[in-house]
């Protein structure tokens, strides 16, 4: 009996070694820890379960009978996740979940609430939510009350953002008309920011006959730069338009930068700014993203055009700076595009088409990421539409890694708050 047991251990060894080696790291983890489920295990089933107790993989699994997982926003303090979907009746539904344990620490649900756009506040106690009737509101996310509503936008709230020091609230969203034969038509974009506490408007911009094509917010949450679409007579964008410097504290005009080729079917489809928020990167595409035109480097806060980056074929928005803002990553149909944010000169692919991977275009959300950088920026992790995770060396562009446990499409990628692992979900 002896024998039999060390025999059938060692064969769960070998087999959990295989799992491990396919990155199949939950199947290695149940053969290793029943390989060593005897009075003697082997020295290799020992070792073997130090393995992949270390290796890259699964640590928690967290579970929500929601339907169409929709946003996902970590706190600023990296303790807590909110993701949203619809329950059985379609009504919107906010899980709130502690990002170290996957523990569910409360669900909101929303009925009336079609929720578009969400943001959680600095204090991390607050929970902002702008839907598609045009309502936006504040939300105490530990107890699912609402705190009050913010008023002044008509149509489905776009983005939602933390103000500069976390003393106000800023949402954007199409403004309208009563256009013929009664009907209402988006001719324009609305941005309001109110004051936290009291809920008063402090100030509002808009733009005439243009659409928002893309936003981002500086780091320190001061400046955001923000990219319009001209509309045409039916109010569908027709490219051209122009990219704004906005100060968020005030509402004003920082600057305009002037950048060649922004016309014609060309508009702004995706911005990134670096983390210390002096340089920022625009990628210039046809409106129907069939084709990218360039990529812009810009100086903040003048809007110097620093000069241009060529973009394969295929490149497709968003666009994501590594840690230490050296280098860009842009994602192309299958695969992923290096640049020196300095130069604009291409460093190298990472992957290619023929490893199966497709960037997923679940990407609505300034703040919701399809690949994020490990802290260090030696990796880069990416989700793909197939349901898998996969792990880029970035100084080789090798495929390090795929990494298992979805079943559904990836709409969000975090690095856990103590650096060591990722928060990912899907939906």
């Amino acid at each position: 009996r002896f024998n039999e047991a060390q025999a059938q251990s060692l064969a769960l060894t070998t087999n959990a070694q295989r799992a491990l080696t396919s990155g199949d790291l939950d199947l290695a983890v149940a053969l290793a820890v029943e390989a060593v489920n005897i009075e003697q295990p082997p020295a290799a089933a020992k070792r073997t379960l130090i393995d992949v107790t270390y290796a890259p993989g699964t640590r928690h699994i967290a579970e929500s009978d929601f339907e169409g997982q929709g946003f996902v926003e970590m706190s600023p303090d990296g303790r807590t996740l909110v993701t949203t979907g619809y329950n059985q009746n379609f009504e919107s539904v906010v899980g709130v979940w502690d990002s170290k344990s996957g523990e569910m620490l409360n669900q909101l649900n929303q009925s009336s609430f079609d929720i578009s756009s969400l943001t959680i506040m600095p204090d991390t106690t607050h929970l902002v939510m702008g839907d598609k009737s045009g309502r936006t509101a504040l939300w105490d996310f530990s107890t699912g009350d609402q705190v009050r509503r913010l008023d002044g936008l008509s149509r489905k709230v776009e983005n939602v953002i933390a103000g500069p020091d976390g003393n106000s609230i800023i949402a954007t969203a199409n403004f309208e008309k009563l256009g013929p034969p009664g009907r209402k038509l988006p001719i324009g974009l609305r941005l309001i920011a109110w004051d936290l506490e009291s809920g008063e408007e402090i100030y509002r911009f808009e733009a005439q006959d243009e659409q928002m094509s893309a936003l981002v917010v500086s780091p320190d949450g001061r400046t955001a730069m923000i990219g319009l679409a001209t509309v045409d007579e039916q109010n569908q964008p027709v490219g051209g338009g122009r990219l704004l410097i906005l100060d968020l504290d005030s509402g004003e005009v920082l600057a305009e930068p002037v950048i060649d080729g922004l016309s014609g079917t060309n508009s702004i489809q995706s911005l990134a700014i670096n983390p210390t928020g002096n340089q920022a990167f625009a990628m210039i595409t046809e409106v129907d993203n069939s084709n990218v035109s360039k990529g812009v480097l810009i100086s903040l806060p003048s809007g110097e055009v620093l000069g241009t980056v060529g973009l394969p074929e295929g490149a497709r928005p968003p666009v994501l700076y590594s840690p230490d803002g050296s280098q860009i990553v842009a994602g192309i149909y299958g695969y992923f595009a290096l640049f020196d944010a300095l130069t604009g000169d291409q460093i190298r692919f990472l992957g290619s088409q023929t490893d199966g991977h497709f960037v997923t275009d679940y990407v609505t959300e300034i703040d919701t990421h399809y690949a994020v950088f490990t802290p260090d920026g030696s990796s880069l992790i990416s989700g793909s539409l197939d349901s898998n995770l996969f792990w880029w060396d970035v100084n080789t562009g090798e495929l390090i890694q795929r990494l298992i446990g979805h079943e559904a499409s990836i709409i969000g990628i975090e690095n856990s708050p103590d650096g060591q692992g990722i928060i990912t979900v899907s939906g």
